[in-house]
């Protein structure tokens, strides 16, 4: 942990910053956004240090500190949040809901949800409710989604890396599929992963809405999402096995044309991707754009699917009843 530095004027934090795009994006701001104070919010309490000490090689006199949080238990979402918001910060001016899980196991959370519906929607819509009545505005909060959140119909099966097309149909399914085992268990992890980051969309464009209808919380907050691209190396899939676990971190970031080849597009750089990441966060230049889906550095249309309005109250609505918002919790209703 550290004391925030009397220069940084106002507080981000990046839920996954310890590696891969969170931690880039983290350095990032901190070696060119001085006036932040940066909170790394990471399962990991060891990782989270090895992370801000690698940053402050970088940045010496950064403020930047990791705290706890583990997306996967509603408790611990509670947690972090009570905690952050009961210090005296510089004022929270940005949310980075980064950190994401591809399992391509049958898993639940600890308070047995499917794992990743739990971890990239569930936690982070916990998250934002409970931050959202502490940021300070203009504040700005962004969503990391992906461009598996589209269709085939949308791009064309072979614009889509191979990860299968999203497949929802309520959030109380997503939450509670049936087990699975044998070999769908790949096919079906992926698709819950595309499905997840289709949920980040539906999430992003409701939260907007219900803003701009809700007159308690401080104006402006804006609400925007992210697509990094196809980024092997950064550990999305260490569930996968073994050889294809090493394949991913270890030729596919080294060999773009092979990746190319393997999953129908080219590897983003990381670093590139996350300084994008940063700066829609956090630079002047995207101060009050609100409501995009952007792809690198330029604001793109986003899935058919992400526009419907009823499915994305339907998800909104049962999310609120699968995290068991309570009254005084609640920001948005």
């Amino acid at each position: 942990m550290s004391n925030p530095t009397t220069a940084a004027a106002k507080t981000v934090i990046i839920t996954g910053g310890s590696m891969g795009l969170g931690f880039q994006a983290a350095r990032h701001i901190a070696t060119t956004y001085p006036q932040w104070n940066i909170i790394i919010a990471n399962r990991s309490t060891t990782a989270g240090q090895e992370a801000v000490q690698a940053i402050r090689k970088q940045a010496p006199s950064a403020s930047i500190e990791a705290q706890p949080l583990d997306l996967g238990s509603l408790a611990s979402v509670r947690t972090f949040a009570a905690s952050i918001t009961s210090r005296k910060l510089p004022p929270i001016q940005a949310l980075i809901c980064n950190a994401a899980l591809q399992v391509v196991s049958d898993t639940r959370t600890v308070d047995g949800f499917e794992t990743t519906f739990g971890v990239n929607h569930l936690g982070h819509f916990l998250l934002t409710q409970l931050l959202l009545p502490h940021l300070v505005a203009p504040a700005r909060i962004i969503n990391v989604s992906s461009g598996t959140h589209f269709s085939s119909t949308d791009v064309g099966q072979a614009d889509k890396g191979g990860m299968p097309d999203p497949a929802y149909t309520t959030a109380q399914a997503a939450a509670f599929p049936p087990p699975v085992s044998g070999g769908d268990l790949q096919f079906i992890g992926r698709q819950r992963y595309a499905t997840s980051k289709l949920a980040n969309m539906w999430h992003t464009y409701e939260l907007i809405r219900r803003l701009e209808q809700d007159t308690r919380l401080p104006r402006p907050i804006t609400v925007n999402a992210f697509d990094p691209g196809l980024m092997p190396g950064t550990g999305l899939a260490r569930d996968y096995a073994p050889p294809v676990r090493w394949v991913w971190e270890n030729v596919l970031p080294r060999i773009p044309a092979l990746t190319r080849l393997m999953l129908g597009a080219a590897p983003t750089s990381v670093p590139v991707s996350g300084a994008n990441l940063a700066r829609l966060a956090v630079d002047p230049a995207w101060e009050g754009i609100t409501g995009k889906y952007i792809q690198g550095d330029q604001a793109i249309p986003s899935a058919s699917a992400s526009y419907d309005e009823h499915i994305a109250r339907e998800l909104w609505e049962s999310s609120k009843e699968l995290v068991k918002l309570k009254t005084p919790e609640v920001a948005l209703a």
